[in-house]
């Protein structure tokens, strides 16, 4: 099934008649949607991800100050409005070489207007009408006039302070930076392919060679796409930071040994770099992986249409029948997960993880149409993590003795409230 998931085709239906979002990588279908994906490919490669290390390691360093500054104070701390602003300044220098510290400054205007973009724009009757289905086909053209005409697009106007960002490093080849931005305006210049149009439906995105038969983008799509990849980061950096921390800080064993890892692994290499953030440290990264099981970033269903006729398991179906795949109930199925709601990163130590069926852990999709940027995110979670139980133990604050609930209203598993975490120095 994971194979077939190439022939399928995203529908969500409401945001495919969008003006704006049914041009963007999320809802883009045949050779446009092949064109974003290989432009947006090439801001993450191996080399891309190296580069942002030391990008990643300054910010942690500021993250670690303020949370020493409240370890001194002997206060809890509701993390996650502490980590979006990590993601929002580690995006920002990434994706747009911006040297705003939004961690000094949470009250910026351009970070309040993207923490509010993604709950605005994924809730909603309409919304969850046209993410349960992909079979209403022209009947949801009423809910996308109505969806906009209420306002629910909070993405354009976010959009229009990204255009002036990019506006700005087009027109001022000073500012050419090696980030994901100016992968896309090189995007915008190169020469057309006249071939091009001839073989769309053999466009790959993995190779030079396969790039190079990509057409150029356009601003508008140039500004789209970063618009989308810088959203969808930030807050999938800062949702699996705020978990996976309130995990550890309530499961102490867990996080001892993840600290015990780190350690030792710096104590042979000298350093957290690349190699060892992303292949020594086995057992964190089974922390990370087991808490986007419990709490993967997205709630939402992730939907497939089916472009081709195919057979799957003696069951025929046919070109446009719908495939949805609700994340979260597959990864709290007993079938695939024995005791579901128990936090366990053994479930994906080496010898575990090749017993468990490939489509039942899906945090960022799966197929081609999985999440671009996802290897940034993971790159980035272990990293400031490992940083974190370097420094500090941190335990559930006062207010955190409960259950950590999720917004029951929006489409990521963004926290009610908190998690309130209390931090002590090592």
């Amino acid at each position: 099934l994971r194979y077939r998931l190439m022939i399928f085709q995203v529908t969500m239906r409401t945001d495919e008649m969008h003006s704006s979002l049914g041009k963007c990588i999320l809802n883009a279908k045949g050779a446009q949607w092949r064109k974003l994906r290989g432009y947006a490919s090439l801001g993450f490669s191996i080399t891309k991800l190296k580069q942002m290390m030391p990008h990643i390691s300054e910010q942690a360093d500021v993250l670690l100050h303020h949370l020493g500054e409240v370890s001194d104070l002997g206060r809890e701390l509701s993390t996650f409005d502490t980590f979006q602003a990590l993601a929002m300044d580690n995006v920002g220098r990434i994706f747009f070489g911006l040297n705003s510290t939004f961690q000094h400054n949470v009250q910026d205007a351009f970070i309040d207007k993207a923490f509010n973009v993604i709950p605005q724009m994924m809730t909603g009757p309409f919304h969850f009408i046209a993410h349960c289905t992909t079979s209403f086909g022209k009947i949801m053209k009423p809910l996308a006039w109505l969806n906009k005409l209420l306002g629910t697009f909070a993405i354009e106007k976010f959009s229009r302070d990204i255009a002036k960002i990019v506006e700005q490093r087009r027109n001022n080849p000073s500012l050419r930076r090696n980030d994901v931005l100016q992968c896309l305006i090189d995007a915008e210049e190169r020469p057309d392919d006249k071939t091009n149009n001839k073989s769309a439906n053999n466009v790959a995105t993995k190779t030079k060679g396969d790039i190079r038969r990509l057409p150029k983008l356009t601003e508008e799509e140039t500004t789209l796409q970063a618009t989308i990849l810088f959203l969808g980061s930030f807050q999938t950096i800062s949702i699996s930071l705020s978990y996976t921390t309130y995990l550890l800080a309530k499961h102490p064993d867990v996080q001892e040994k993840v600290r015990k890892e780190v350690n030792e692994s710096v104590a042979k290499s000298g350093c957290l770099d690349y190699d060892t953030v992303m292949h020594k440290l086995k057992y964190l990264g089974q922390a990370l992986d087991e808490t986007l099981r419990i709490f993967p970033p997205s709630l939402a269903f992730m939907t497939r249409v089916a472009k081709n006729d195919f057979e799957y398991n003696d069951i025929k179906f046919k070109a446009g029948v719908s495939i949805i795949s609700p994340v979260l109930q597959v990864h709290m199925d007993p079938r695939y997960w024995p005791e579901p709601h128990k936090f366990d990163p053994d479930r994906f130590s080496p010898e575990n993880i090749e017993n468990v069926h490939k489509m039942a852990f899906q945090p960022f999709g799966h197929g081609p149409r999985s999440c671009v940027g996802f290897m940034m995110a993971v790159l980035e979670n272990r990293y400031t993590l490992a940083r974190m139980v370097q420094c500090f133990r941190f335990e559930l604050g006062e207010t955190q003795k409960g259950m950590l609930d999720m917004d029951p209203y929006g489409m990521m598993s963004t926290p009610a409230n908190g998690p309130w975490i209390k931090f002590h120095k090592l």
